[in-house]
């Protein structure tokens, strides 16, 4: 499967940065992290290994399958959250209380995003 350079796709492959990313975020056992656009899932992958639980948001209808498929069983295990929308349009406060997620105060935000959505 290609990049679509029209969602400003590159997607991460190495473990090494994967792990750095981790590092920088401070991730820990048992926390919350806001993945955005997990692509094809390197990042995902690392995320799982320190033990986080992870809601990702990907726009690309090409990945979702992937991703379901990828990771059946951390999505039947309740350890990803996998919402297939635009993080630009994405309602937060309806998603955390969709998956009840409401007491949780805190989560972290850890991503590969594209370029042209940070500006």
């Amino acid at each position: 499967m290609k990049a679509k350079k029209s969602l400003g796709q590159n997607w991460l492959k190495s473990e090494s940065a994967a792990k750095e990313i981790i590092k920088a975020a401070e991730i820990k056992g048992g926390d919350l992290v806001l993945e955005i656009g997990p692509g094809r899932g390197a990042l995902t992958k690392s995320l799982f290994a320190e033990g986080a639980l992870v809601l990702a948001v990907e726009k690309d209808d090409r990945l979702i399958s992937e991703l379901q498929e990828k990771f059946i069983e951390e999505i039947k295990n309740k350890r990803l959250i996998l919402i297939h929308e635009d993080i630009l349009n994405l309602d937060f406060s309806k998603i955390f209380k969709t998956h009840l997620l409401t007491n949780l105060s805190t989560y972290k935000l850890v991503a590969n995003i594209p370029y042209y959505i940070t500006g």
